[in-house]
């Protein structure tokens, strides 16, 4: 007689945000292992290597991000 198939629990699919990313690309930069940081963000490898592949495009959005807090934080201690 065949035991059942093992049934896993559904898997939650994690989103990471730009800073995360940014984190990502400079950890890989440095040389660490694309299979350790999927593990410790709980993402696949083929996701960081997806994210790495289009790393030009994360950076320039992160940039941007950064550069859109750094005006809001001077307009809020020139206001206050």
């Amino acid at each position: 007689m065949a035991t059942p198939p093992a049934v896993s629990a559904p898997r939650m699919s994690r989103y990471l945000n730009d800073t995360e990313r940014f984190q990502i690309i400079q950890r890989i930069d440095r040389g660490e292992k694309q299979a350790a940081l999927a593990r410790e963000f709980g993402v696949t490898r083929a996701a960081i290597c997806h994210m790495y592949k289009n790393r030009h495009e994360i950076i320039a959005r992160f940039s941007s991000l950064l550069a859109s807090a750094q005006s809001l934080y001077v307009a809020a201690r020139l206001c206050g």
